[in-house]
C-alpha cells in the first residue's frame, strides 16, 4: 500500500518506507513513453495532444491521441473534444489493455544484474544515494533490476506522487481510456502484447554508456524524491498546457535511447493501424511521446499518404 502525505508546503509526496518498488512492475511494463529520457517540450509548439487521421478517398475519420500515463485521470474527463472523439469511434487501440497486462505480467528482474555489478557502474556519490533509497524505501530488490527497469520506475514514482497534484487514483490514464471506451462496449485492441519482453531485450541490448545515462538518471529522481525536490515537475504542467513539441524533423536513429522503445514499436504499430485506419473509425491513445520525431506515427503516417491534422482540444 502506498503511503501518501503533503507536506507543509502543499506539495504531494510519497513516504518511501512504505514503497515496495518490486510490486511496481506493472508501472515499468506500461510507462515505455519515456524511452528512458524526458520528452521535449520546446518553445516552437503544436498546441494539442489529439490528432486527426484521414486516408484521401476513404469516409473513414481515425485520431491519435498522446497520453501522459501518470497524469490524473481528471485531465483526459475535462477534455471534451476528446471524449467525444473517442466516443464517436468504433475501435480504441492502446499500448497494452488492462486485461493483457494483468494476465501477461511477469518479473523484470535480470539475472544479469546484481549489487556487485550496480556497484560497478556507481560513483561514490551515486552509490550513497542509492544506498539511502533501498535503505527508505525497505527494499534492496532493485538490485536485480537493469538500469531501464529502474528507470522507469523510478521516474513513474516521481511524476506520479510528488510532481501529480491528483493521486486520488492509481489508474494510469490508459487505462482509463480504455475503461471509458468500454463502457460503450467498444472494441478495445492492444498494440503491444508483451512489454515485460521488450523491456528485457532493451535491458540486454544496452551498451555501457547507455546504463550509465541510465543511472545518472535514477539516481536524480532518486534524488528529487529523498529531498523532495520538485524542479523537475515542470513536464506535468507542460503537458497539460499543451506546450509541446514534437520535434517531426529530428531523427530518433541518432539519439543515445534505445530505440527498440521507441522506433521497433512504432514501425510494429504502423503496419497495425494503417489497415485498420481504413476500415474503422478509429481511436489511438498511447504515450505522446510515440507521436514525435520523424519515426513517429504522425510522420510515418504522412509518408504513407494520409493526412493528419491537430485538433485543438
Amino acid at each position: 500500500m502506498l503511503e501518501l502525505y503533503k507536506t507543509t508546503g502543499g506539495g504531494a509526496h510519497l513516504s518511501l518506507h512504505a514503497i515496495n518498488l518490486q510490486n511496481l512492475k506493472k508501472y515499468c511494463q506500461i510507462l515505455i513513453l519515456l524511452c528512458c529520457s524526458t520528452p521535449s517540450f520546446a518553445q516552437t509548439v503544436t498546441k494539442t495532444l489529439l490528432w486527426e487521421v484521414r486516408k484521401p478517398g476513404n469516409t473513414n475519420v481515425s485520431y491519435l491521441f498522446g497520453t501522459f500515463h501518470y497524469v490524473s485521470t481528471k485531465f483526459f474527463d475535462a477534455l471534451a473534444i476528446a471524449n467525444s472523439k473517442l466516443a464517436q469511434s468504433d475501435i480504441l487501440y492502446v499500448e497494452r489493455a488492462k486485461q493483457v497486462s494483468d494476465e501477461s505480467a511477469t518479473s523484470l528482474k535480470n539475472e544479469k544484474w546484481n549489487p556487485a555489478k550496480w556497484k560497478s557502474y556507481l560513483s561514490q556519490a551515486q552509490d550513497s544515494i542509492f544506498k539511502k533509497f533501498t535503505s527508505k524505501s525497505e527494499d534492496t530488490s532493485l538490485y536485480y533490476y537493469a538500469p531501464l527497469a529502474v528507470s522507469l520506475n523510478v521516474h513513474a514514482l516521481y511524476t506520479k506522487y510528488f510532481c501529480e497534484d491528483d493521486y486520488s487514483s492509481l489508474e494510469l490514464m490508459d487505462h482509463h481510456i480504455e475503461s471509458v471506451a468500454r463502457k460503450t462496449n467498444k472494441k478495445v485492441f492492444s498494440l503491444d502484447t508483451r512489454q515485460d519482453d521488450i523491456i528485457h531485450a532493451a535491458s540486454n541490448a544496452n551498451s555501457y554508456s547507455q546504463d550509465s545515462l541510465l543511472i545518472a538518471g535514477c539516481i536524480r529522481y532518486m534524488s528529487n524524491m529523498l529531498d523532495e525536490n520538485l524542479e523537475d515537475c515542470d513536464i506535468i504542467s507542460k503537458y497539460k498546457k499543451f506546450d509541446i513539441d514534437y520535434d517531426f524533423e529530428t531523427d530518433f536513429t541518432k539519439s543515445k535511447s534505445p530505440s527498440v522503445l521507441l522506433i521497433e514499436r512504432n514501425n510494429l504499430w504502423i503496419n497495425i493501424l494503417k489497415k485498420s485506419f481504413v476500415k474503422n473509425n478509429c481511436f489511438v491513445a498511447v504515450g505522446l511521446r510515440h507521436l514525435f520525431y520523424q519515426q513517429g506515427l504522425i510522420q510515418q503516417l504522412r509518408k504513407l499518404g494520409f493526412t493528419v491534422e491537430p485538433v485543438f482540444v
